[in-house]
């Protein structure tokens, strides 16, 4: 692993959970078609294009998980490569 003690050990992750980890389940726009909802969805979970499209915080969360958030899949650096939106 790359991922340097104490890090690497299972309880950080834990508490970077409690502090980030959204567990809600998709919910559907009802202002949308089921066309649209189908691709957030895809975009949102499955496809989880976020992790890298949407800018990182300090704890490497991402700072935008839907659209409801302005920097969500507005483009972000990661590792030295750029994903843009």
């Amino acid at each position: 692993s790359d991922i340097s003690w104490p890090l690497s050990m299972r309880w950080p992750l834990a508490v970077w959970n409690q502090l980030f980890h959204d567990d809600q389940p998709y919910q559907a726009d009802p202002q949308q078609s089921a066309e649209w909802n189908r691709g957030a969805y895809l975009v949102q979970g499955a496809g989880h294009c976020g992790s890298c499209h949407t800018p990182r915080g300090w704890a490497m969360q991402e700072k935008g998980l839907d659209g409801k958030e302005p920097v969500f899949l507005s483009g972000a650096e990661l590792d030295g490569w750029y994903a843009s939106n």
